[in-house]
């Protein structure tokens, strides 16, 4: 199934958006079929009945057609009515299943008052989505789902805190583990799919560049590898600070015979790396934006990628080796450091390129601000600050003002819900 698919039915319109295990539904409806609009109504088949009585359930509503939600509303889970019964009184909505991977089928309703202001089921459309975990060939990526601040994890989870309130990096997992896995969602999966195997083949060793460093079973699972890791960790200013986790981080791991290294790149060493090796050749990596902390994979929007390519993995490893082994002081003037290392594509995986920081003279950005400028499709991005100069902030900035078609591609609603206050 691709990204996207876009289905019409008696003036209904419905587009599903993929997302990692998540599906993004978007609604139109033809200007004559808008008289007496409820909104739309969702059922969803699962492949699984999951945390639901039955695997075909209707979406829910918090906002609902019997009591008005105020400023003093105490909500819960129990006041949330089937969308049957109260519509989304809106064009588009997001669901996160609770029953894990597979395929689903949505059923979406445009529903309508009748002359009693009872819900009447109007035309609809049915959409199957795959959400299995989606990977190329040598690559996956995943996401952290970053909603540790949403109503959902308040009603799932009651807003329970994820660590204890003394820090500390030897406190029992146990009790948060299913806070950890919803937080955590793909990306948690992928990082300790990653260790799991490590730890059972003891002819891999792990080579793990380490900035912001907290997670427990992270820590754990790399002291039981003992000497067959290495692990370079940044020791900018707030990494050595007394107290600071990371420094009792390096105290845990160097009493579990792993080899330690501390510097960093002029201002800070922000990476957040794992190499595979295999008789000392590297054969696979895991890195992306997600630092191997609390913070990192339970609390932020980030995002995990795991590349079985050796010829990624050495790249990544004479990057390790500049800072471990040689001197990272002057990793900028390396060769590892001096260009775009391009890797072709295959059949079922795109192409890749890489550059690793920091650069004797800047050119990394010039390459990225290229790719927007040429892009043919959407351009998908993730950025810590939207500040800086040259050429990139504008063009993402103005990104929504691109008039090209395939910007325009994408689904617009443009209508207005005719709904008055009350009904809200």
């Amino acid at each position: 199934m691709p990204l996207s698919s876009i289905l019409m039915n008696d003036g209904l319109m419905v587009r599903s958006y993929l997302g990692d295990s998540a599906v993004l539904l978007a609604f139109n409806l033809d200007e004559n079929k808008i008289d007496n609009l409820a909104g739309f109504s969702i059922k969803c088949k699962a492949p699984r009945r999951g945390p639901h009585t039955s695997d075909t359930y209707w979406l829910k509503n918090r906002l609902n057609l019997k009591k008005e939600i105020t400023k003093d509303t105490q909500t819960s889970s129990d006041r949330r009515e089937g969308s049957d019964k109260a519509p989304f009184q809106t064009f588009h909505w997001i669901h996160f299943p609770g029953a894990g991977p597979g395929k689903y089928h949505y059923t979406v309703y445009a529903s309508y008052f009748n002359s009693n202001d009872i819900i009447k089921l109007g035309p609809k459309i049915t959409v199957e989505v795959d959400l299995n975990y989606k990977s190329f060939s040598g690559l996956e990526l995943g996401f952290t789902r970053g909603y540790i601040s949403s109503q959902a994890y308040a009603d799932l989870f009651s807003n329970k805190r994820i660590e204890p309130k003394h820090k500390s990096i030897n406190f029992s997992t146990k009790p948060y583990l299913r806070q950890y896995e919803w937080l955590g969602a793909h990306a948690r999966k992928i990082i300790f799919d990653f260790l799991k195997e490590c730890l059972d083949d003891k002819s891999i060793e792990v080579d793990v560049f380490t900035y912001d460093f907290d997670e427990p079973d992270i820590i754990r699972a790399l002291c039981r590898m003992q000497k067959r890791v290495r692990v370079f960790q940044d020791n900018s200013e707030s990494h050595t600070d007394p107290g600071s986790m990371e420094l009792e981080a390096i105290r845990k791991l160097k009493k579990a015979n792993v080899k330690v290294k501390t510097g960093n790149f002029n201002r800070f060493q922000h990476n957040k790396v794992m190499i595979q090796k295999r008789k000392g050749k590297a054969v696979k990596v895991l890195t992306g934006s997600a630092n191997f902390s609390l913070r990192g994979v339970y609390v932020q929007a980030n995002s995990v990628l795991n590349l079985s390519d050796a010829d990624v993995a050495d790249l990544y490893e004479q990057a390790f080796e500049q800072a471990f082994s040689a001197d990272e002081r002057n990793f900028k003037s390396s060769k590892i450091a001096s260009k775009w290392y391009d890797i072709k594509e295959n059949t079922s995986r795109p192409s890749l390129s890489l550059s690793f920081a920091p650069h004797q003279k800047a050119f990394s950005i010039d390459k990225v601000a290229e790719s927007i400028k040429s892009s043919k499709s959407s351009v998908f991005f993730s950025i810590m600050q939207m500040t800086g100069g040259g050429d990139l902030m504008p063009l993402l900035k103005n990104l929504k003002d691109r008039k090209d078609k395939i910007f325009l591609e994408n689904l617009t609603i443009r209508k207005r819900m005719p709904l008055s206050q009350k009904n809200c």
